[in-house]
């Protein structure tokens, strides 16, 4: 609260105060029919003698007194707003309430504001809020309502996975390009059939591009945790480089190794995908990222007379 000192003459000072007490004692009584609830302001900001400035700013006007807010905010993003007008001729008490459940909930209040005062509020999901304005006291202005819209402004695309392979006449490699919706940390597991690598399980692989893949299955199954992009054309790649296929007994000599087949996602930002027994009807485990690809198969092993 700012505090001033006005050096003035008797007479003008006992006028003010007779206005300051005639101002204070309108909005005591507005106050006492005021059994909104109130919510944490904690996280306020208030700059009471700057008017701030932002994009995809909106005003709302009433009288003489206006608001300037945000009216759409990206996800993460405070929702912005400043108190302003030429009804500002003195200290006045703004507030803003939001409908929540069907009840306004008083979230800011400033009492002794000037013109410029602001604040922000913040925590808020994706989605569409109600909320409205008043400045209290002598010729104020009461409930004026205002949306804000609260967008996902991330620059991710839908999930994808795709491969480029080049099969040689005795290796393979392959790069695979993945992609999840969303900014996370993922598991993911490839599954190489028939390769010829010497790692025991719970052993340890280093794919050409630095990764590291913890080895089960008999040396078929190749798992990596980490960060992964959510934009398909920066995608996540995973290069696997000089793959010796594995042509299985000799009893088999079809000609064919079977190098990938698929890869598919068992965890995401830490948590394990696994079916709930009780909702078997909705899909919850590990997933396929295969889709209509083709499995990499390897077509220079021996072949029957």
């Amino acid at each position: 609260m700012k505090i001033f000192t006005i050096k003035l003459l008797g007479l003008v000072i006992s006028a003010l105060l007779f206005g300051a007490c005639s101002q204070m004692a309108t909005y005591e009584n507005d106050d006492l029919t005021n059994t909104l609830a109130k919510s944490d302001q904690s996280g306020f900001t208030l700059s009471p003698f700057e008017i701030s400035r932002f994009e995809n700013a909106m005003v709302s006007e009433s009288g003489n007194f206006n608001l300037t807010y945000t009216e759409k905010v990206c996800l993460g993003d405070a929702i912005l707003f400043t108190f302003g007008g030429t009804g500002f001729t003195g200290n006045r008490t703004v507030q803003v309430q939001e409908f929540v459940n069907g009840e306004w909930v008083q979230v800011f209040q400033q009492s002794q504001a000037s013109s410029g005062v602001s604040g922000n509020l913040s925590g808020y999901e994706v989605g569409t809020y109600l909320f409205r304005w008043k400045v209290s006291g002598q010729g104020g202005v009461q409930n004026v309502e205002f949306t804000v819209e609260v967008e996902d402004c991330s620059n991710c695309d839908e999930e994808s996975f795709t491969y480029e392979a080049t099969i040689g006449e005795t290796e393979v490699d392959v790069v695979f390009s993945y992609s999840y919706s969303e900014e996370a940390e993922v598991s993911i597991d490839f599954t190489f059939p028939q390769i010829n690598i010497d790692i025991p399980n719970q052993g340890s692989y280093v794919g050409a591009d630095g990764k590291s893949y913890t080895v089960t299955g008999n040396g078929t199954v190749f798992h990596w945790t980490g960060p992964v992009s959510c934009s398909s054309g920066e995608p996540t790649t995973f290069a696997f480089e000089g793959l010796m296929p594995d042509c299985g007994p000799s009893s088999a000599k079809d000609g064919l190794a079977n190098i990938w087949t698929n890869a598919k996602i068992v965890a995401i930002n830490g948590e394990d995908l696994v079916d709930d027994p009780e909702t078997l009807d909705i899909d919850e485990g590990p997933y396929s990222l295969k889709g209509d690809l083709e499995s990499i198969v390897y077509s220079g092993c021996p072949t029957k007379d």
